[in-house]
């Protein structure tokens, strides 16, 4: 269970993310379950990970009898081309505000994240591409899961 949980999670989050149905400009947000070499296009959303896993430390008890508590934490990457600097503003600003609703309005995941989800933290970065310049929110999804 507990290897299939590892790639469930980042499929569930994928799935929360497409069912948001997030459009910017009239096109689709593209959204990965992976970190992939190159994107098809921007904007895009990957999903890298776990890139942590936490359980309980030996001398504490799970949170639920029976079950044993996966704390995972997983690393979405918001790509968005720099080629305007206010329309990339713009649209980094919106998408990541419909990707933490996305998970906010699915919590669980589709119930495999049995005790929630949510989106930690984001920073942002310029980062080049060749000659091309993209901003890049990184930001932090912990999901509490039972196995």
């Amino acid at each position: 269970m507990s290897a299939t949980l590892l790639i469930d999670v980042a499929t569930a989050i994928k799935a929360a993310i497409d069912y948001a149905a997030i459009t910017y400009s009239g096109n689709a947000l593209l959204v990965y379950d992976y970190e992939p070499r190159d994107l098809d296009s921007r904007p895009a959303v990957t999903v890298d990970g776990p890139t942590a896993i936490t359980r309980r430390e030996p001398d504490f008890g799970e949170s639920q009898l029976g079950s044993d508590d996966w704390h995972l934490t997983y690393t979405l990457r918001i790509y968005t081309d720099l080629d305007d600097p206010e329309g990339a503003a713009r649209q980094s600003r919106a998408i990541l505000g419909q990707v933490i609703a996305a998970i906010d309005a699915d919590e669980t995941l589709g119930g495999i994240a049995d005790l929630g989800a949510a989106f930690a933290h984001a920073t942002r970065e310029e980062v080049a591409e060749g000659d091309r310049q993209m901003w890049v929110y990184s930001g932090d999804l912990m999901v509490w899961a039972l196995v």
